[in-house]
């Protein structure tokens, strides 16, 4: 647990923007707002924009201080950054490395918590698509609509909307190389949002397109964030089960946001975990803690005062999972290749996760 009244706020994203929007800029916006709320409430507030070439320099000398991770999409997200935290043993915010790793992966996390209720789907790599062999595994999946979404990837980048019998637009895959392709599930959009472990609201989101694009998330005045949750007792009893059971299972720390679909006939679906979500002015969490009665500053608050690193919680693995490992290996490799992260601290780490998923 941290006592820190210094805050280096960090931002950013490895991800790209395209266009001039997405992760970077979200990152940008929600560092924004956590500055102001936590200058508000007394801290010393600092503000670190994330810069590959010069992030083990600047984290090497941040002294006393606690960092609230605001990043955004790939390194922050998905668990590089706190890798790297945890090596240089500096308290941060949100989640620890494993959690993130997992979690940020789309498929990697429907692996790791089979029981949870996610849509159906499966992946594909750049290649399939291209080729087209993709089309043979859509046999598996019911319906003739579905989506394509980048495994790791944030803010509904790279997502779109094909049938079974229409071609994917191969000119919307940018640089990803691993894709998820999962049934397009017609239901309400329902978001629940966890602050120290325990769920705190839900909010529906209406919204214009066929999918919560990223215009809509941040663009669209039309997007609607209904408040309270028209839903009966039963489902909003089993949706909020599945949330706490995902962050605890996971090993979240401090908040997270679960997406789902509720369908007419009552089925709940997942859509994905966000560990790291966003604090800008029309972002979920904020909203739903504001519309329950609670602060959205404490929240940050709070984070600080619990920052903490060393959050490798292997003892909490189970059963072997080849992707989980896969995933975990890449922020392991992209720390180190980002902060020369001790070789030994990366063997010792993947020699526990093999331990402990073989055991």
């Amino acid at each position: 647990m941290a006592e820190c009244n210094r805050v280096v706020v960090l931002s950013g994203s490895g991800s790209d923007a395209i266009d001039g929007v997405g992760e970077p800029l979200i990152s940008s916006k929600t560092a924004i707002n956590i500055v102001d709320s936590l200058h508000d409430a007394g801290y010393l507030v600092e503000r670190m924009v994330f810069n590959e070439a010069t992030f083990l320099q600047e984290i090497a000398q941040i002294g006393d201080a606690v960092v609230f991770n605001a990043m955004h999409g790939k390194y922050g997200e998905d668990g590089v950054v706190p890798f790297i935290l945890d090596n240089f043993q500096i308290p941060y915010t949100h989640s620890g490395s494993l959690a993130s790793s997992i979690a940020f992966n789309k498929h990697c996390v429907k692996k790791y918590m089979p029981d949870i209720p996610f849509i159906s789907g499966f992946f594909v790599h750049k290649s399939d698509l291209i080729s087209g062999q993709y089309k043979a595994k859509l046999k598996m999946l019911n319906g003739s609509k579905f989506i394509l979404k980048p495994v790791a990837d944030g803010s509904s980048m790279g997502v779109q909307v094909f049938y079974r019998d229409k071609e994917i637009d191969l000119s919307q895959l940018g640089k990803h190389d691993d894709f998820l392709i999962e049934e397009f599930i017609v239901g309400r959009e329902i978001n629940v949002a966890i602050f120290g472990d325990k769920v705190i609201g839900s909010m529906e989101v209406v919204y214009s397109d066929e999918i919560f694009s990223y215009d809509n998330k941040y663009n669209d005045a039309t997007t609607q964030h209904i408040m309270p949750v028209s839903m009966d007792a039963s489902s909003i009893r089993r949706m909020y089960k599945i949330a706490e059971d995902l962050h605890s299972g996971l090993g979240c720390k401090d908040v997270s946001r679960t997406e789902f679909k509720l369908c007419p006939d009552g089925q709940i679906f997942v859509i994905e975990i966000n560990t790291h979500p966003g604090f800008t002015s029309t972002s979920i969490v904020p909203e739903i803690a504001l519309n329950n009665g609670i602060d959205p500053g404490r929240i940050l608050s709070d984070m600080c005062q619990a920052a903490s690193y060393n959050k490798l919680n292997v003892n909490s693995i189970h059963e072997s999972f080849a992707w989980y490992v896969k995933c975990v290996d890449q922020a392991l490799h992209d720390a180190v290749r980002l902060s020369k992260v001790n070789a030994d601290v990366r063997f010792d780490i993947q020699k526990s996760l093999r331990f402990a998923i073989t055991k």
